[in-house]
């Protein structure tokens, strides 16, 4: 709240507040005073409109000191929220994109994600006194989306992705080289469930791409759990355009194979656990 504004609804609300004390001050004097009413409550009535105006200065005052503090807690936790959404984001997105699942014809049968939001502020304690549910949920997801825009600083655009298979393969090795990954394709024919080997910081990690226009099912996280140890990986992801069945989604929590989205290139560290050198 800046001062000026802080002073102008200050001298706006002592006003309004003079204003209703000054009204039983007059009504006290005319209409109550030749209507039936005793000397005592019109005397009451008007020293009551009397204190109202002599009062009306504290009153705005202290309006406005809980106001201030109110927004001064409120920021707090917004600032509060923002740095648990850095800290977790990986984590949050994950769960948030899992809580929406699609049948095999690209329909939405399920949609939890106010669950997750829900499970998410309880873990950190949210104070819906200084910050509403809705208002938080809000902030979080807007924090997501600028960390999905930040994406496109490198000239990628997750959004924009190749139509047939092998160009969306060579797109997935040339956008992941964009956040610092050395990348080479497997072999067309017998790749053993991986499609691309990326490697930073002396981490592998394989990618099984699935341009589909269906859902992708168990087969997918099966072929590249398989191919981890034929190529002796870190970590294995299946990358698509399409959303991942249940089944999938469980088999993966299950093998540790990474189920992304084009738009998770950027936070691919974060997501395989690759920050620092391995030994």
């Amino acid at each position: 709240m800046s001062i000026i504004r802080g002073i102008t609804e200050f001298i706006a609300f002592t006003l309004v507040v003079a204003l209703v004390g000054g009204v039983l001050i007059v009504l006290g004097q005319t209409v109550f005073t030749s209507a039936t009413w005793d000397a005592f409550d019109v005397s009451f009535i008007t020293f009551s409109g009397g204190l109202i105006v002599g009062l009306s200065p504290i009153v705005a005052g202290l309006r406005f000191v809980i106001r201030r503090n109110k927004t001064r807690k409120c920021g707090a936790e917004k600032e509060r929220v923002v740095q648990a959404v850095e800290t977790h984001r990986v984590a949050l997105k994950k769960n948030l994109d899992m809580a929406v699942t699609v049948n095999d014809y690209g329909a939405v049968t399920s949609d939890k994600r106010s669950e997750v939001m829900g499970e998410f502020f309880v873990s950190i304690g949210l104070d819906e006194k200084a910050l509403p549910f809705s208002q938080a949920a809000e902030l979080v997801v807007k924090r997501l989306e600028e960390h999905s825009e930040d994406s496109t600083h490198e000239k990628f655009d997750p959004s924009i992705i190749p139509s047939n298979g092998l160009a969306f393969e060579q797109w997935v090795a040339s956008s992941l080289e964009k956040f610092g990954w050395e990348t080479k394709m497997t072999p067309g024919s017998g790749d053993q469930g991986i499609d691309v080997i990326a490697e930073c910081d002396g981490h592998r990690v394989g990618v099984q791409c699935k341009l589909s226009s269906t859902s992708i099912g168990n087969k997918a996280v099966q072929e590249a759990f398989a191919g981890r140890a034929y190529y002796s990986l870190d970590a294995v992801a299946v990358v698509s355009n399409a959303p991942y069945t249940i089944g999938a989604q469980r088999l993966s929590s299950s093998t540790g194979v990474r189920l992304l989205k084009p738009h998770d290139f950027p936070l691919l560290r974060d997501i395989v656990g690759v920050n620092s050198p391995k030994n």
